[in-house]
């Protein structure tokens, strides 16, 4: 079994960081391989502003992702740097560029993430039999089901689907909500929105993976609490790193 991690950054720095650090190794081991990851680094213009939080950013964090990357803290990952904008929906072009990659590559599966994710799965090596029937896995614990596009497994046959769906750049939109009923959380499955067109070409093909082997930061603390609760498992002598990309943490949700 092969497995390529795409990593899509854009003036974060810290998660892409201690996923190569820590997660990484653990993965490579339980295979018994080598993983190959690919970091999608997104230089948005600072003047531009968008729905995306990374826009919001100051200047200076687009210079830090290029100091780290230049200090090697990302290792011996691909690095692909572009500068392609698309305004409804930013992380298109990155996901294009991706996609790209993995079809030329020769993995099996694909850990996809953005860099405000992380992953620890320790049942890598269980994806052959978890995806056996499936296209896709989530990491998702929540009962309305879609598959969540900052963290996701999928098999080679669903790479070779997907290209398609992404070339039409003019009909993606991140405006546009993913739900058609936002209090009932039903999903519209033909939103332009990266979520939801996974979860429509995925169809019945997906699978829920273990949600305590993955994070994603939000801005309500509840949502927060898998991915700190995972890093203090993972990493407790970094912690302090989330204060660089996300400076409204508090210190007691590190504890």
């Amino acid at each position: 079994m092969k497995i390529l991690v795409t990593i899509l950054q854009c003036r974060r720095v810290t998660l892409p960081y201690l996923f190569i650090k820590y997660s990484l190794p653990m993965m490579e081991k339980k295979i018994g391989k080598k993983i190959e990851v690919h970091l999608v680094q997104h230089n948005f213009p600072i003047n531009l502003k968008s729905r995306m939080a990374t826009s919001l950013y100051p200047t200076e964090r687009e210079q830090l992702v290029q100091n780290w990357t230049a200090e090697g803290k990302y290792g011996d990952s691909i690095i692909t740097r572009h500068q392609i904008q698309n305004l409804p929906d930013p992380a298109l072009p990155s996901w294009q560029i991706g996609f790209k990659h993995a079809i030329n590559s020769d993995a099996d599966f694909f850990l996809w993430l953005e860099d405000d994710a992380f992953v620890y799965d320790e049942s890598c090596d269980l994806w052959p039999t978890l995806l056996q029937d499936v296209l896709v896995g989530s990491y998702r614990s929540e009962p309305h089901g879609y598959i969540r596009n900052a963290h996701y497994v999928c098999a080679r046959q669903f790479v070779e689907k997907f290209i398609p769906v992404l070339e039409n750049t003019s009909s993606w939109n991140i405006h546009k909500s993913i739900f058609s009923d936002e209090k009932n959380k039903i999903l519209n499955k033909d939103a332009p929105r990266m979520e939801s067109a996974l979860t429509k070409h995925a169809g019945s093909e997906w699978v829920k993976l273990n949600s305590s082997y993955a994070g994603r930061y939000s801005s309500k603390t509840e949502g927060r609490k898998y991915l700190f609760n995972l890093l203090k498992k993972v990493c407790p002598d970094e912690l302090d790193l989330i204060f660089l990309d996300f400076p409204d943490t508090s210190k007691a949700e590190l504890q």
